[in-house]
């Protein structure tokens, strides 16, 4: 017993017989469908499948029709081709006896060459496995841009994002033609200093960023160290002027001069011993 297989326009297409061999018109034998749905031609190449939901997929992976329970076959368009059988949509039953049978079925053709339906039908849409529309690509687009532009603008409204704080520059990146202060801003000193009883060591702390400590009570003479703020310092002279200190600095064993204006000192300078500056 064979199943008949007939185009949109009811005509005899082909049979196929339960043992799955698919014939054309003319009983001549062009191929099979073995019971896992899986459709050869008449060499033996598969040309694509039918899974149990009825979808017709060709050798490629993709989805080129489907077959309803009733055995009416739709092509990828939706449009009905066949009714019995899903294989002719995998080989070509009206190619002349002849001819080499071809190695998969030209769908794109056969829908141009359909003739138009006669009786209005709701379209169905199926679509080859993998296909996209020059529509989807178009709003995938425009939702990009659409985010792009929230972004821009929400970058725009908080600017404090995009700014960077300043890096705090590295004690070997000064060089000695640096000044003897950077970023000077200063600690405002909250008592006014006293004057320091006979016995009392005179200190002091730093309160710049980085202070230069030199040789001497200029900025030509060397420079000795850089003293971050807060380094304590050990005051033991002045100049004359009281511009320029002589301190030792307890934390890394040095001595020298640093300028008067960035020490806040634990006395009052002017009551500081006055020591002669070396040298240069």
């Amino acid at each position: 017993m064979s199943i008949t297989i007939r185009d949109r326009e009811n005509l005899l297409v082909g049979y196929q017989d339960d043992d799955g061999t698919l014939r054309d018109k003319h009983n001549k034998k062009i191929g099979h469908i073995n019971r896992d749905g899986f459709v050869f031609d008449n060499h033996r190449e598969q040309v694509g499948s039918v899974n149990a939901r009825g979808d017709v997929i060709d050798r490629y992976g993709r989805q080129v029709g489907s077959i309803d329970a009733k055995g009416n076959v739709l092509d990828w368009h939706g449009v009905q081709v066949y009714s019995g059988s899903a294989a002719p949509l995998l080989i070509d039953f009206e190619k002349k006896a002849q001819d080499p049978l071809p190695s998969r079925f030209d769908f794109e053709q056969m829908a141009r060459q359909a003739p138009e339906i006669k009786t209005p039908r709701s379209p169905i849409s199926i679509l080859p496995e993998g296909f996209v529309s020059p529509s989807m690509i178009g709003c995938f687009g425009i939702a990009a841009a659409i985010v792009v532009g929230f972004i821009i603008m929400f970058a725009l409204q908080n600017p404090s994002l995009l700014s960077r704080q300043n890096a705090t520059p590295t004690l070997s990146a000064l060089v000695n033609e640096t000044p003897d202060i950077l970023l000077a801003e200063r600690t405002p000193v909250p008592n006014a200093p006293t004057a320091a009883p006979k016995n009392e060591q005179a200190t002091g702390t730093v309160n710049v960023q980085i202070l230069n400590l030199r040789e001497g009570p200029a900025t030509s003479f060397e420079i000795v160290d850089r003293l971050q703020q807060d380094t304590a310092v050990v005051i033991t002279g002045r100049l004359s002027d009281s511009v320029w200190l002589q301190v030792t600095v307890p934390s890394i064993g040095k001595e020298g001069w640093v300028a008067a204006e960035y020490i806040n000192a634990s006395v009052d300078i002017a009551t500081l011993p006055v020591v002669q500056p070396p040298s240069q």
